[in-house]
């Protein structure tokens, strides 16, 4: 799921347009009589190249979608029995190549429409081993009955139909969904954070390309010649020799030397491009000019920010959040016993927690709030540090909770599952350092106490002798 996401970010910052389609997969394979795999839902992307929908429908879901999808035979086999397609439709689209492999003359002449019109062979595509798959999801006229088929998904291969099915969710449409970078008018396809700054950067290359054609130009100048020239090219040392009459010449015509001087403006057009694309150096680690206070680079940091805050809250109610509501009711309407699936972590741990079919089939919705919690919690962290350091924070003390600010901290900080914050933990910590400190102390005093090896070998030397001991009165 994580790499599905990974690449339709990718897309949405690339071509400005995110598509992605919940399936349900059974992936299991049993062995020695176990059975390994996933099966559940699964997120799938779909490339922007890949499918084809009315721009200037009033919305996404509502629109008829055509998507295209390029599979091999063996694929097409085996999803014949998982997508119930016609048996006899599919067994029609073999034959039909195999026809072509034996180099039927009756396709020669559709080769050669093909061909000039700048696409590749059509015997070359019905010969190979694969095939392209279109599927149909909406609402489709048929001309024949003069009916309006509605909600229907229609599977189309070689104009072979395979299938003609009505869709199967709970309001008739597809689980498809779309993201945009930037919305345009009247028109679905969104805009990619790039567009904006074709023209500035064609205005760049331009610049570039005009300086490089000059200094090419300095270096390999243009020849002017006058009355009759020969020129003799010498293979060893690659130069070229002019041998002019009585009165001719060669003479270089060298572009003026002051363009090297000339101010292209390529910084202030590459700072308007970032502006544009809502990337200002600040924010990817370039300082800007001029000395800044710390609420002033926070406040620039904030509002670099909020652009690409704003970007991510869009996608996620647009896409993360209906992907996850339809992985739910694909789960729901497929899952028949209970199973455990791995749970938060706790301390590097992840305990598995069991869901029952029961659980997936309350009402409810999904709301995507990570985006703007960021936002908040990198707004609530920014003001508290702020008021850390000012005189009001001491003027207000009495009236604030130190365990409300270390559990406020915690939560801002995401540093709750690291073992550094606990009830009184700095309390307990400092009595097993004193009760440490006190031991060690007795410790010391004791071994002081204590005569050294040196003074015991003295005593028993004086003991062995027969010697009055240090202190005695000397009487035998």
């Amino acid at each position: 799921f994580r790499n599905v996401v990974r690449k339709l970010i990718s897309d949405l910052v690339t071509y400005g347009n995110a598509f992605a389609q919940v399936v349900y997969v059974n992936e299991e394979i049993e062995r020695g009589g176990k059975k390994k795999g996933y099966k559940g839902p699964k997120l799938v992307r779909i490339s922007p190249y890949d499918i084809v929908f009315n721009p200037a429908a009033t919305s996404f879901r509502d629109t008829p979608k055509i998507i295209r999808e390029v599979i091999t035979i063996p694929e097409l086999l085996k999803r014949k029995v998982r997508h119930g397609f016609d048996e006899e439709a599919v067994n029609s689209l073999i034959e039909y190549r195999n026809e072509v492999v034996t180099t039927n003359t009756r396709y020669s002449r559709k080769n050669q429409q093909y061909v000039p019109a700048g696409f590749g062979s059509l015997e070359d595509y019905l010969k190979s081993d694969t095939v392209e798959l279109l599927w149909f999801y909406g609402d489709i006229y048929n001309k024949e009955t003069g009916e309006v088929l509605q909600d229907r998904m229609i599977v189309i291969a070689d104009n072979v139909v395979l299938l003609n099915t009505e869709i199967d969710t709970w309001d008739g449409k597809p689980y498809i969904y779309h993201s945009v970078w930037q919305a345009r008018e009247d028109n679905l396809w969104g805009m990619g954070p790039l567009d904006n700054i074709i023209g500035l950067n064609f205005q760049i290359n331009h610049r570039e390309n005009a300086k490089s054609d000059a200094l090419d130009k300095m270096l390999l100048p243009d020849k002017m010649f006058a009355g009759d020239v020969e020129p003799i090219y010498d293979d060893e040392t690659g130069q070229t020799i002019y041998l002019t009459s009585e009165g001719g010449a060669v003479q270089e015509l060298r572009p003026d030397t002051s363009f090297l001087s000339f101010d292209l403006h390529i910084d202030r057009l590459e700072r308007t491009i970032r502006r544009a694309a809502r990337l200002p150096g600040d924010l990817v680690g370039f300082r800007s000019a001029g000395e800044k206070t710390l609420g002033e680079v926070t406040t620039l940091i904030e509002g670099a920010m909020r652009g690409f805050v704003h970007k991510a809250e869009d996608f996620e109610i647009s896409l993360l959040q209906p992907v996850l509501e339809a992985e739910v009711m694909l789960a729901a309407e497929n899952l028949f016993e209970a199973i455990e699936v791995p749970g938060p972590t706790e301390g590097g741990i992840s305990p598995f927690i069991e869901i029952d079919p029961e659980d997936l089939k309350v009402e409810g919705t999904f709301i995507a709030k990570g985006a703007r919690r960021f936002a908040r919690k990198l707004q609530l962290l920014t003001t508290l540090t702020q008021l850390s350091g000012t005189g009001l924070i001491q003027i207000a003390a009495p009236h604030i909770s130190s365990k409300g600010i270390a559990e406020l901290v915690a939560e801002l900080s995401e540093t709750r599952d690291l073992g550094i914050w606990g009830e009184f933990v700095a309390l307990e910590e400092q009595a097993e350092q004193q009760a440490i400190a006190q031991q060690l102390q007795r410790s010391v005093a004791g071994k002081v106490a204590e005569p050294t090896l040196e003074e015991e070998m003295i005593d028993q030397a004086l003991n062995e002798e027969g010697l009055p001991e240090e202190g005695g009165d000397g009487v035998a």
